[in-house]
């Protein structure tokens, strides 16, 4: 593209923005107020705002391999009030997934008490996706995770996990 047909577009695109502008967005653009920006596409304008700034500082600090699995859908952002928690859901499945591959029950032991989310209900889902059945006099959440951990170690073959 020579020059001169370089400026008769560059023109040209501004006599559209021209067309496009308000009263008030030419007093803007006059007074400094606003300015005009090439924005490539797949990009965005977004009004700058203090929550905003503090959004980006935010991303900034994040990993990686945290901005990776929010590319790949992995993760995703979200806003939580001050009041609200991330809730993890329990797939008790996932939990007799893991513990299967240790080969001590002292392993399986720190590994079930290391997880506050499992009390002795979820304990009983996990003997549960192990085909075990916990008696109900096993009271407590160490008792459980003892009966959990000496089942698996002493017969890997009785469970079926689908």
């Amino acid at each position: 593209m020579s020059e001169s047909e370089l400026a008769v577009t560059l023109f040209n695109q501004g006599a559209k923005i021209a067309k496009t502008l308000t009263d008030d967005g030419a007093k803007e653009l006059v007074s400094g107020e606003a300015r005009l920006a090439i924005v490539p596409r797949g990009h965005r304008v977004l009004e700058y705002t203090p929550a905003l700034d503090k959004a980006l500082k935010i991303l900034q600090r994040l990993s990686p391999e945290d901005l990776q699995a929010i590319e790949d859908g992995q993760a995703k952002l979200a806003v939580l009030r001050k009041s609200e928690k991330i809730i993890k859901t329990f797939e008790p499945d996932d939990v007799a997934r893991v513990i299967v591959e240790f080969s001590t029950e002292g392993e399986i032991v720190r590994y079930l008490d290391a997880d506050p989310s499992l009390g002795v209900p979820n304990l009983r889902k996990v003997a549960g996706a192990l085909s075990l059945n916990p008696p109900a006099t096993l009271k407590t959440k160490q008792s459980v995770q003892s009966y959990i951990a000496e089942n698996v170690v002493r017969d890997r073959t009785r469970w079926s996990l689908q």
